[in-house]
Protein backbone atom coordinates (compact mmCIF):
# COMPACT_ATOMS: atom_id res chain seq x y z
CA UNK A 1 0.00 0.00 0.00
CA UNK A 2 3.14 2.14 1.02
CA UNK A 3 4.50 1.30 -2.54
CA UNK A 4 1.38 2.70 -4.62
CA UNK A 5 0.91 5.53 -2.68
CA UNK A 6 4.42 6.71 -3.29
CA UNK A 7 3.89 5.71 -6.83
CA UNK A 8 0.37 7.50 -6.80
CA UNK A 9 1.98 10.91 -5.01
CA UNK A 10 5.25 10.81 -7.72
CA UNK A 11 2.79 10.88 -10.61
CA UNK A 12 0.66 13.80 -9.08
CA UNK A 13 4.61 15.72 -8.83
CA UNK A 14 5.32 14.67 -12.44
CA UNK A 15 1.66 16.33 -13.42
CA UNK A 16 2.24 19.52 -11.81
CA UNK A 17 6.53 19.60 -12.55
CA UNK A 18 4.94 19.30 -16.44
CA UNK A 19 2.18 21.84 -15.97
CA UNK A 20 4.74 24.67 -14.35
CA UNK A 21 7.36 23.66 -16.70
CA UNK A 22 4.83 24.33 -19.56
CA UNK A 23 3.73 27.82 -17.79
CA UNK A 24 7.49 28.40 -17.88
CA UNK A 25 7.73 27.66 -21.34
CA UNK A 26 4.40 29.99 -22.37
CA UNK A 27 6.01 32.78 -20.69
CA UNK A 28 9.51 32.63 -21.79
CA UNK A 29 7.40 32.75 -25.22
CA UNK A 30 5.59 35.25 -24.43
CA UNK A 31 8.15 37.62 -22.27
CA UNK A 32 10.12 37.15 -25.37
CA UNK A 33 8.03 38.28 -27.98
CA UNK A 34 6.73 41.21 -25.91
CA UNK A 35 10.34 42.12 -25.23
CA UNK A 36 11.61 41.95 -29.19
CA UNK A 37 8.00 44.44 -29.58
CA UNK A 38 9.08 46.63 -27.03
CA UNK A 39 12.54 46.80 -28.06
CA UNK A 40 11.11 47.86 -31.64
CA UNK A 41 9.03 50.17 -30.62
CA UNK A 42 12.27 52.02 -29.31
CA UNK A 43 14.25 51.60 -32.32
CA UNK A 44 11.25 52.89 -34.31
CA UNK A 45 11.42 56.04 -32.06
CA UNK A 46 14.93 56.61 -32.68
CA UNK A 47 14.69 56.14 -36.25
CA UNK A 48 11.58 58.09 -36.50
CA UNK A 49 13.57 61.14 -34.69
CA UNK A 50 16.31 61.04 -37.14
CA UNK A 51 14.15 61.13 -40.39
CA UNK A 52 11.99 63.88 -38.66
CA UNK A 53 14.24 66.01 -36.64
CA UNK A 54 17.71 65.88 -36.99
CA UNK A 55 17.98 65.17 -41.00
CA UNK A 56 15.44 67.84 -41.89
CA UNK A 57 17.72 70.01 -39.60
CA UNK A 58 20.60 69.07 -41.60
CA UNK A 59 19.03 69.97 -45.24
CA UNK A 60 17.25 73.49 -44.18
CA UNK A 61 20.51 74.85 -42.30
CA UNK A 62 22.79 73.50 -45.08
CA UNK A 63 20.46 75.11 -47.79
CA UNK A 64 20.48 78.29 -45.50
CA UNK A 65 24.25 78.26 -45.70
CA UNK A 66 24.16 78.17 -49.79
CA UNK A 67 22.03 80.69 -49.78
CA UNK A 68 23.77 83.19 -47.56
CA UNK A 69 27.14 82.22 -49.93
CA UNK A 70 24.85 83.66 -52.62
CA UNK A 71 23.19 86.67 -51.07
CA UNK A 72 27.35 87.40 -51.04
CA UNK A 73 28.03 87.09 -54.13
CA UNK A 74 24.48 88.72 -55.76
CA UNK A 75 25.51 91.88 -53.50
CA UNK A 76 29.42 92.12 -54.70
CA UNK A 77 27.45 92.11 -58.22
CA UNK A 78 24.50 94.42 -57.28
CA UNK A 79 27.02 97.18 -56.49
CA UNK A 80 29.79 96.45 -58.98
CA UNK A 81 26.77 96.75 -62.19
CA UNK A 82 25.69 100.30 -60.19
CA UNK A 83 29.10 101.77 -59.96
CA UNK A 84 29.72 100.88 -63.76
CA UNK A 85 26.41 102.65 -64.94
CA UNK A 86 24.82 99.81 -65.52
CA UNK A 87 21.40 98.19 -64.54
CA UNK A 88 21.49 96.70 -60.80
CA UNK A 89 18.26 94.81 -60.35
CA UNK A 90 17.17 94.08 -56.97
CA UNK A 91 14.84 91.34 -57.85
CA UNK A 92 17.42 88.11 -57.57
CA UNK A 93 19.04 89.45 -54.13
CA UNK A 94 15.10 89.57 -52.98
CA UNK A 95 14.38 86.32 -53.97
CA UNK A 96 17.72 85.23 -51.93
CA UNK A 97 16.72 86.82 -49.23
CA UNK A 98 13.20 85.49 -48.98
CA UNK A 99 14.58 81.81 -49.34
CA UNK A 100 17.08 81.90 -46.71
CA UNK A 101 14.54 83.45 -44.38
CA UNK A 102 12.12 80.64 -45.45
CA UNK A 103 14.72 77.73 -45.10
CA UNK A 104 15.98 78.97 -41.16
CA UNK A 105 12.04 79.09 -40.03
CA UNK A 106 11.20 75.96 -41.56
CA UNK A 107 14.02 74.60 -39.10
CA UNK A 108 13.13 77.03 -36.48
CA UNK A 109 9.86 74.83 -36.47
CA UNK A 110 11.19 71.76 -36.02
CA UNK A 111 11.77 70.21 -32.16
CA UNK A 112 15.31 71.55 -30.48
CA UNK A 113 17.49 69.27 -29.37
CA UNK A 114 19.63 70.15 -25.96
CA UNK A 115 21.79 73.35 -26.11
CA UNK A 116 20.23 74.01 -29.55
CA UNK A 117 18.37 76.91 -28.69
CA UNK A 118 20.92 78.84 -27.82
CA UNK A 119 22.16 78.56 -31.56
CA UNK A 120 18.85 79.42 -32.65
CA UNK A 121 19.36 82.60 -30.62
CA UNK A 122 22.89 83.34 -32.23
CA UNK A 123 21.68 82.32 -35.82
CA UNK A 124 18.92 84.75 -35.34
CA UNK A 125 20.63 87.58 -34.32
CA UNK A 126 23.61 86.93 -37.28
CA UNK A 127 21.05 86.67 -40.32
CA UNK A 128 19.69 90.11 -38.34
CA UNK A 129 23.07 91.78 -39.02
CA UNK A 130 23.29 90.26 -42.39
CA UNK A 131 19.98 91.25 -43.31
CA UNK A 132 20.48 94.91 -42.08
CA UNK A 133 24.11 95.12 -44.01
CA UNK A 134 22.08 93.97 -46.70
CA UNK A 135 19.46 96.32 -46.78
CA UNK A 136 22.08 99.25 -46.52
CA UNK A 137 24.29 98.40 -49.12
CA UNK A 138 21.34 98.45 -51.72
CA UNK A 139 19.99 101.89 -50.35
CA UNK A 140 22.88 103.53 -51.22
CA UNK A 141 23.20 101.83 -54.40
CA UNK A 142 20.56 102.93 -55.39
CA UNK A 143 21.01 106.53 -53.81
CA UNK A 144 24.66 106.34 -56.41
CA UNK A 145 27.09 106.24 -52.85
CA UNK A 146 28.92 103.72 -54.30
CA UNK A 147 31.99 103.97 -52.15
CA UNK A 148 30.21 103.93 -48.79
CA UNK A 149 28.40 100.78 -50.64
CA UNK A 150 31.40 99.48 -50.84
CA UNK A 151 32.78 99.81 -48.03
CA UNK A 152 30.39 98.19 -46.64
CA UNK A 153 30.49 95.39 -48.85
CA UNK A 154 34.72 94.68 -48.13
CA UNK A 155 34.50 95.84 -44.48
CA UNK A 156 31.67 94.87 -42.49
CA UNK A 157 29.63 92.26 -44.71
CA UNK A 158 32.27 89.62 -45.09
CA UNK A 159 32.36 89.08 -40.82
CA UNK A 160 28.59 89.22 -40.82
CA UNK A 161 28.22 86.91 -43.45
CA UNK A 162 31.07 84.84 -41.97
CA UNK A 163 29.30 84.82 -38.08
CA UNK A 164 26.19 83.53 -39.58
CA UNK A 165 27.78 81.04 -41.64
CA UNK A 166 29.48 79.36 -38.50
CA UNK A 167 26.49 79.93 -36.32
CA UNK A 168 24.87 77.45 -38.92
CA UNK A 169 27.95 75.52 -39.43
CA UNK A 170 27.73 74.91 -35.49
CA UNK A 171 24.44 73.73 -35.66
CA UNK A 172 25.29 71.09 -38.35
CA UNK A 173 27.45 69.39 -36.60
CA UNK A 174 25.25 69.45 -33.63
CA UNK A 175 22.71 67.76 -35.52
CA UNK A 176 25.23 65.42 -37.35
CA UNK A 177 26.62 64.57 -33.82
CA UNK A 178 22.80 63.66 -32.62
CA UNK A 179 22.60 61.47 -35.68
CA UNK A 180 25.58 59.61 -35.23
CA UNK A 181 24.50 59.08 -31.45
CA UNK A 182 21.02 57.98 -32.51
CA UNK A 183 22.88 55.13 -34.65
CA UNK A 184 24.66 53.99 -31.67
CA UNK A 185 21.65 53.95 -29.72
CA UNK A 186 20.14 51.87 -32.53
CA UNK A 187 22.80 49.75 -32.81
CA UNK A 188 22.56 48.93 -28.66
CA UNK A 189 19.11 48.68 -28.97
CA UNK A 190 19.59 46.10 -31.85
CA UNK A 191 22.15 43.98 -29.67
CA UNK A 192 20.45 44.02 -26.67
CA UNK A 193 17.03 43.14 -28.04
CA UNK A 194 18.64 40.35 -30.49
CA UNK A 195 20.54 38.87 -26.84
CA UNK A 196 17.48 38.70 -25.17
CA UNK A 197 15.33 37.41 -27.82
CA UNK A 198 17.90 34.70 -28.13
CA UNK A 199 18.18 34.13 -24.65
CA UNK A 200 14.55 33.78 -24.21
CA UNK A 201 13.98 31.75 -27.35
CA UNK A 202 16.91 29.34 -25.95
CA UNK A 203 15.20 29.33 -22.52
CA UNK A 204 12.00 28.43 -24.07
CA UNK A 205 13.40 25.49 -26.36
CA UNK A 206 15.95 23.72 -23.36
CA UNK A 207 12.45 24.13 -21.36
CA UNK A 208 10.19 22.74 -23.70
CA UNK A 209 12.52 19.78 -24.80
CA UNK A 210 13.05 19.11 -20.93
CA UNK A 211 9.01 19.15 -21.21
CA UNK A 212 9.13 16.71 -23.75
CA UNK A 213 11.87 14.40 -22.34
CA UNK A 214 9.43 14.75 -18.80
CA UNK A 215 6.49 14.06 -20.50
CA UNK A 216 8.08 11.20 -22.36
CA UNK A 217 9.22 9.68 -19.36
CA UNK A 218 5.68 10.07 -17.48
CA UNK A 219 4.03 8.53 -20.19
CA UNK A 220 6.71 5.35 -20.31
CA UNK A 221 6.42 4.73 -16.23
CA UNK A 222 2.76 4.90 -16.60
CA UNK A 223 2.60 2.44 -19.17
CA UNK A 224 5.10 0.37 -17.58
CA UNK A 225 2.78 0.75 -14.11
CA UNK A 226 0.31 -0.29 -16.47
CA UNK A 227 1.60 -3.17 -18.33
CA UNK A 228 2.29 -4.46 -14.54
CA UNK A 229 -1.24 -3.66 -13.34
CA UNK A 230 -2.30 -6.15 -16.43
CA UNK A 231 0.03 -8.23 -15.93
CA UNK A 232 -0.82 -9.08 -12.45
CA UNK A 233 -4.27 -9.10 -13.33
CA UNK A 234 -3.39 -11.43 -16.19
CA UNK A 235 -1.60 -13.41 -13.77
CA UNK A 236 -4.85 -13.11 -11.33
CA UNK A 237 -6.94 -14.62 -13.66
CA UNK A 238 -4.64 -17.49 -14.88
CA UNK A 239 -4.41 -18.56 -11.26
CA UNK A 240 -7.60 -18.05 -10.14
CA UNK A 241 -8.55 -20.09 -13.09
CA UNK A 242 -6.72 -23.02 -12.82
CA UNK A 243 -7.19 -23.07 -9.15
CA UNK A 244 -11.36 -22.98 -9.75
CA UNK A 245 -11.67 -25.61 -12.35
CA UNK A 246 -10.48 -28.52 -9.60
CA UNK A 247 -13.17 -27.68 -7.06
CA UNK A 248 -15.46 -27.38 -10.33
CA UNK A 249 -14.47 -30.85 -11.26
CA UNK A 250 -15.18 -32.06 -8.08
CA UNK A 251 -19.26 -30.69 -8.04
CA UNK A 252 -19.88 -31.90 -11.00
CA UNK A 253 -18.63 -35.34 -10.22
CA UNK A 254 -20.97 -34.43 -7.09
CA UNK A 255 -24.12 -33.55 -8.94
CA UNK A 256 -24.01 -36.07 -11.53
CA UNK A 257 -23.62 -39.00 -8.39
CA UNK A 258 -27.05 -37.00 -7.10
CA UNK A 259 -28.68 -36.98 -10.22
CA UNK A 260 -28.12 -41.15 -10.24
CA UNK A 261 -29.85 -41.14 -6.84
CA UNK A 262 -32.18 -38.97 -7.46
CA UNK A 263 -33.75 -41.33 -9.90
CA UNK A 264 -37.76 -40.50 -9.68
CA UNK A 265 -37.39 -37.66 -7.97
CA UNK A 266 -38.46 -34.63 -10.21
CA UNK A 267 -37.59 -31.70 -8.25
CA UNK A 268 -33.87 -33.36 -6.95
CA UNK A 269 -33.25 -34.16 -10.74
CA UNK A 270 -34.31 -30.12 -11.87
CA UNK A 271 -32.09 -28.70 -8.88
CA UNK A 272 -29.41 -31.38 -10.18
CA UNK A 273 -29.89 -30.28 -13.90
CA UNK A 274 -29.98 -27.04 -12.88
CA UNK A 275 -26.48 -27.29 -11.00
CA UNK A 276 -25.18 -29.02 -13.79
CA UNK A 277 -26.10 -26.10 -16.04
CA UNK A 278 -24.41 -23.65 -13.71
CA UNK A 279 -21.44 -25.50 -13.58
CA UNK A 280 -21.19 -26.16 -16.85
CA UNK A 281 -21.18 -22.03 -17.54
CA UNK A 282 -19.13 -21.64 -14.86
CA UNK A 283 -16.10 -24.41 -16.62
CA UNK A 284 -16.77 -22.63 -19.51
CA UNK A 285 -16.13 -19.22 -17.92
CA UNK A 286 -13.01 -20.28 -16.57
CA UNK A 287 -12.09 -21.62 -19.61
CA UNK A 288 -12.46 -18.80 -21.66
CA UNK A 289 -10.49 -16.75 -19.15
CA UNK A 290 -7.96 -19.02 -18.59
CA UNK A 291 -7.17 -18.79 -22.66
CA UNK A 292 -7.46 -15.10 -22.55
CA UNK A 293 -4.59 -14.93 -20.11
CA UNK A 294 -2.57 -17.85 -21.41
CA UNK A 295 -2.64 -15.31 -24.60
CA UNK A 296 -1.30 -12.70 -23.19
CA UNK A 297 -4.68 -10.82 -23.07
CA UNK A 298 -5.29 -10.87 -26.56
CA UNK A 299 -8.88 -12.18 -27.98
CA UNK A 300 -8.87 -15.75 -29.34
CA UNK A 301 -9.26 -15.30 -33.59
CA UNK A 302 -12.52 -16.39 -34.57
CA UNK A 303 -14.70 -16.45 -31.26
CA UNK A 304 -18.23 -15.40 -31.64
CA UNK A 305 -20.70 -15.64 -28.64
CA UNK A 306 -24.57 -15.33 -28.82
CA UNK A 307 -25.32 -12.64 -27.04
CA UNK A 308 -29.00 -13.84 -25.73
CA UNK A 309 -27.58 -16.98 -24.56
CA UNK A 310 -24.81 -15.98 -21.78
CA UNK A 311 -27.06 -13.01 -21.16
CA UNK A 312 -29.90 -15.76 -19.93
CA UNK A 313 -27.52 -18.01 -18.56
CA UNK A 314 -25.68 -14.81 -16.37
CA UNK A 315 -29.54 -14.00 -15.67
CA UNK A 316 -30.73 -17.17 -14.02
CA UNK A 317 -27.38 -17.50 -12.30
CA UNK A 318 -27.56 -14.38 -9.88
CA UNK A 319 -31.56 -14.17 -10.24
CA UNK A 320 -31.69 -16.04 -6.74
CA UNK A 321 -28.74 -14.07 -5.56
CA UNK A 322 -30.93 -10.86 -5.82
CA UNK A 323 -34.23 -11.54 -5.29
CA UNK A 324 -32.69 -13.05 -1.63
CA UNK A 325 -31.68 -9.28 -1.14
CA UNK A 326 -34.74 -7.59 -2.49
CA UNK A 327 -32.98 -6.87 -5.93
CA UNK A 328 -35.39 -7.34 -9.21
CA UNK A 329 -33.44 -7.82 -12.27
CA UNK A 330 -34.77 -6.70 -15.44
CA UNK A 331 -33.82 -7.54 -19.59
CA UNK A 332 -34.20 -5.26 -22.14
CA UNK A 333 -33.28 -7.47 -25.02
CA UNK A 334 -32.78 -5.94 -28.47
CA UNK A 335 -35.01 -6.27 -31.57
CA UNK A 336 -33.78 -9.22 -32.94
CA UNK A 337 -30.64 -11.36 -31.62
CA UNK A 338 -27.03 -10.65 -31.93
CA UNK A 339 -23.73 -11.82 -31.23
CA UNK A 340 -20.08 -10.46 -30.38
CA UNK A 341 -17.02 -10.86 -31.33
CA UNK A 342 -15.48 -12.59 -28.05
CA UNK A 343 -15.55 -15.63 -25.93
CA UNK A 344 -19.48 -16.50 -24.34
CA UNK A 345 -17.00 -16.91 -21.31
CA UNK A 346 -15.43 -13.36 -21.55
CA UNK A 347 -18.91 -11.86 -22.11
CA UNK A 348 -20.55 -13.82 -19.45
CA UNK A 349 -17.49 -12.64 -17.00
CA UNK A 350 -17.80 -9.02 -18.15
CA UNK A 351 -21.66 -8.99 -17.53
CA UNK A 352 -21.09 -11.02 -14.41
CA UNK A 353 -18.68 -8.88 -13.18
CA UNK A 354 -21.25 -5.46 -13.56
CA UNK A 355 -24.35 -7.48 -12.06
CA UNK A 356 -22.79 -8.93 -9.05
CA UNK A 357 -21.28 -5.02 -8.49
CA UNK A 358 -24.82 -4.03 -8.62
CA UNK A 359 -26.31 -6.34 -6.50
CA UNK A 360 -23.22 -6.06 -4.10
CA UNK A 361 -23.18 -2.45 -3.79
CA UNK A 362 -27.37 -1.80 -3.68
CA UNK A 363 -26.50 -0.89 0.24
CA UNK A 364 -29.85 0.52 1.57
CA UNK A 365 -31.72 1.84 -1.13
CA UNK A 366 -35.78 2.07 -1.07
CA UNK A 367 -35.92 1.19 -4.59
CA UNK A 368 -33.89 -2.15 -5.67
CA UNK A 369 -33.86 -2.88 -9.43
CA UNK A 370 -31.26 -3.49 -11.75
CA UNK A 371 -32.36 -2.64 -15.69
CA UNK A 372 -29.70 -4.93 -18.22
CA UNK A 373 -29.83 -3.47 -21.59
CA UNK A 374 -28.98 -4.28 -24.82
CA UNK A 375 -28.64 -2.43 -27.99
CA UNK A 376 -26.99 -3.12 -31.37
CA UNK A 377 -25.18 0.23 -32.88
CA UNK A 378 -23.50 -0.15 -36.28
CA UNK A 379 -20.68 -2.26 -35.91
CA UNK A 380 -20.77 -2.70 -32.10
CA UNK A 381 -23.02 -4.11 -29.63
CA UNK A 382 -23.65 -1.66 -25.76
CA UNK A 383 -24.68 -3.62 -22.59
CA UNK A 384 -26.19 -1.78 -19.97
CA UNK A 385 -26.41 -2.28 -16.06
CA UNK A 386 -28.33 0.22 -14.03
CA UNK A 387 -29.27 -0.01 -10.82
CA UNK A 388 -30.87 2.06 -8.16
CA UNK A 389 -28.38 2.38 -5.50
CA UNK A 390 -26.41 4.84 -3.58
CA UNK A 391 -24.17 5.91 -6.97
CA UNK A 392 -20.27 6.60 -7.36
CA UNK A 393 -19.02 9.93 -6.05
CA UNK A 394 -17.07 11.76 -8.95
CA UNK A 395 -13.66 10.92 -7.42
CA UNK A 396 -14.31 7.15 -6.95
CA UNK A 397 -15.90 7.45 -10.73
CA UNK A 398 -13.07 8.54 -12.48
CA UNK A 399 -11.13 5.68 -10.83
CA UNK A 400 -13.79 2.85 -10.81
CA UNK A 401 -12.11 0.32 -13.12
CA UNK A 402 -8.72 0.83 -11.98
CA UNK A 403 -7.41 -2.06 -9.92
CA UNK A 404 -7.93 -2.32 -6.36
CA UNK A 405 -9.92 0.55 -6.08
CA UNK A 406 -12.89 0.32 -3.35
CA UNK A 407 -15.32 3.49 -2.09
CA UNK A 408 -14.24 4.45 1.01
CA UNK A 409 -15.67 3.25 4.74
CA UNK A 410 -17.04 0.17 2.23
CA UNK A 411 -17.74 -2.73 3.74
CA UNK A 412 -18.71 -4.88 1.25
CA UNK A 413 -16.15 -7.70 1.00
CA UNK A 414 -13.68 -7.59 -2.29
CA UNK A 415 -10.49 -7.10 -3.46
CA UNK A 416 -11.45 -4.23 -5.78
CA UNK A 417 -10.53 -6.22 -8.56
CA UNK A 418 -14.27 -6.98 -10.55
CA UNK A 419 -14.44 -3.63 -12.35
CA UNK A 420 -10.38 -4.33 -13.33
CA UNK A 421 -11.53 -7.46 -14.95
CA UNK A 422 -13.80 -5.59 -16.91
CA UNK A 423 -12.11 -2.95 -17.86
CA UNK A 424 -9.29 -5.45 -18.93
CA UNK A 425 -11.64 -7.69 -20.83
CA UNK A 426 -13.24 -5.35 -23.22
CA UNK A 427 -9.80 -2.75 -23.70
CA UNK A 428 -8.31 -6.95 -24.82
CA UNK A 429 -11.38 -7.33 -27.34
CA UNK A 430 -11.35 -3.89 -28.59
CA UNK A 431 -14.27 -2.44 -27.02
CA UNK A 432 -15.22 0.51 -24.77
CA UNK A 433 -16.59 1.19 -21.24
CA UNK A 434 -17.48 3.25 -19.16
CA UNK A 435 -20.04 4.49 -15.87
CA UNK A 436 -22.30 7.34 -15.51
CA UNK A 437 -23.07 8.33 -11.92
CA UNK A 438 -23.84 10.64 -9.36
CA UNK A 439 -23.85 9.99 -5.55
CA UNK A 440 -27.34 8.85 -3.97
CA UNK A 441 -28.80 8.64 -7.63
CA UNK A 442 -27.76 5.27 -8.44
CA UNK A 443 -24.87 4.22 -11.51
CA UNK A 444 -25.22 2.98 -14.96
CA UNK A 445 -22.21 0.66 -16.13
CA UNK A 446 -21.67 -0.14 -19.85
CA UNK A 447 -19.32 -1.48 -22.07
CA UNK A 448 -19.41 -2.00 -25.82
CA UNK A 449 -17.73 -4.96 -27.95
CA UNK A 450 -17.54 -5.60 -31.95
CA UNK A 451 -20.77 -6.97 -33.43
CA UNK A 452 -20.28 -10.30 -34.97
CA UNK A 453 -22.87 -12.26 -37.27
CA UNK A 454 -24.14 -14.81 -35.49
CA UNK A 455 -23.05 -18.31 -35.55
CA UNK A 456 -24.79 -20.46 -37.83
CA UNK A 457 -25.97 -23.69 -35.87
CA UNK A 458 -24.59 -27.54 -36.89
CA UNK A 459 -25.92 -28.76 -39.90
CA UNK A 460 -28.17 -32.00 -39.01
CA UNK A 461 -27.15 -35.27 -40.88
CA UNK A 462 -29.53 -36.96 -42.40
CA UNK A 463 -28.75 -40.92 -43.35
CA UNK A 464 -31.06 -42.08 -45.86
CA UNK A 465 -31.06 -45.92 -46.63
CA UNK A 466 -30.89 -47.36 -49.85
CA UNK A 467 -32.52 -50.39 -50.50
CA UNK A 468 -30.53 -52.93 -52.88
CA UNK A 469 -32.18 -54.66 -54.97
CA UNK A 470 -31.21 -57.18 -57.54
CA UNK A 471 -30.50 -56.45 -60.56
CA UNK A 472 -33.20 -57.10 -63.08
CA UNK A 473 -33.16 -59.78 -65.36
Amino acid sequence: MEKKKRAADAQVGSKWVIIVTLAVVVASFLGGSSYAEWRASRTHALTAEIATNESPSILYLAAARAELRDLQRLLNTHVLLGSTGRPAPTQPLKQVRDRLRENLQKYFALPALPDEKELWQRIDKELTDVDVLAGQIMEATASGHYAEAQKLLVDDLPAAIDDESDAIMADIELNAARVAQVADMIEGERRTRMFWVFGLDGVSVALAIALALLALKTLLRNEAMERRRSEELEGFAGRVAHDLLNPISAAEMSLAATERGAAGNERMAALAARGKRSLNRARALVDDLFAFAQAGARPQAGMVSAVGEVVDGVVEELRAPALERGIDIAVTPPVAPVAVRCASGVLASVLSNLLRNAIKHMGNSTRRHVDVRIEPRHDRVRFEVEDTGPGLPPELARHAFDPYVRGAGTSVPGLGLGLATVRRLVEGHNGRYGVTSAAGEGALFWFELPAADLPQPPHEIVEVALERRPPAN
